[in-house]
């Protein structure tokens, strides 16, 4: 009788923890690919870019700059998005975007909040 008991138990215990996520921590969810770092990355550097052209032209955090504005500033090529997103440079005060919402989640949640 007892092993029935804590067969039940233990089944409506493993049917909570999987219906309330009980258990389940960061580190389980899965990790962000290349593509998706690459990204972000790129978002930081744009971010980065359009905080030093609003710095050298005096322009305040409303201001709007182009790419052709923000392309002499990269040390490279204007970056794209690996996965072929469209980058969205914003004002000054925002942070740029990339189509693919799962780069902005990445890039929000990761690089954003890090010192």
């Amino acid at each position: 009788m007892i092993v029935k008991d804590t067969s039940k138990l233990a089944a409506t215990l493993l049917l909570v923890f999987a219906f309330c996520g009980c258990g389940k921590n960061e580190s389980q969810q899965p990790a962000a690919n290349a593509k998706t770092l690459q990204c972000a990355n790129n978002l930081r550097s744009i971010d980065a870019v359009k905080k030093h052209w609003a710095e050298q032209g005096g322009a305040d955090s409303n201001a709007t700059p182009t790419w052709d504005d923000l392309a002499p500033f990269f040390r490279h090529d204007v970056p794209t998005c690996p996965e072929g997103g469209t980058y969205t440079i914003g004002t000054v005060g925002e942070v740029p975007t990339c189509s693919i919402a799962a780069h902005n989640d990445y890039f929000r949640d990761h690089v954003l909040t890090q010192p």
